[in-house]
């Protein structure tokens, strides 16, 4: 049996998606819970206690147009999906760069985003590269 894949969520990490996710749940007046890890994405949307789509929040320590597109693993996607088959709800990739924040649907590949292999290759890790969507900035709605 193979060893147990580090987890590389740290606490810091956690306190700036949460610092995040307030800012959005005030834009969007939603309510934000938490995910267990096993749903894939990081937190469910609650509007007037109903619930009313999914979210996956990401932190970047670059400006937006350092690239192209915004890359993201293709697992977001299948969970997003089957999210979305299950309830019908929206599911929302939400990105905070250093220089703003955007937000695009990911239950649906929508033209323009390509798949292909991707991922961080500074730590070591074989198993950081994957199978990755590039969605392009311009399906981001931006404020």
């Amino acid at each position: 049996m193979g060893k147990n894949r580090p987890w590389y969520e740290t606490d810091p990490n956690k306190a700036e998606e949460k610092k995040f996710s307030n800012v959005v749940a005030a834009t969007f007046r939603c309510n934000f819970r938490k995910l267990p890890v096993q749903y894939g994405l990081d937190f469910s949307m609650y509007g007037n206690r109903e619930l009313v789509g999914f979210a996956e929040m990401k932190c970047r320590t670059n400006p937006v147009r350092a690239y192209p597109t915004y890359m993201v693993s293709t697992k977001k996607y299948d969970a997003a999906s089957k999210l979305n088959a299950q309830f019908g709800l929206p599911c929302y990739l939400f990105v905070r760069w250093t220089d703003g924040w955007g937000c695009t649907e990911i239950h649906t590949m929508r033209d323009g985003v390509e798949v292909g292999a991707g991922g961080r290759t500074d730590r070591g890790d074989p198993q950081d590269v994957e199978q990755v969507a590039y969605i392009p900035l311009s399906h981001f709605l931006f404020y």
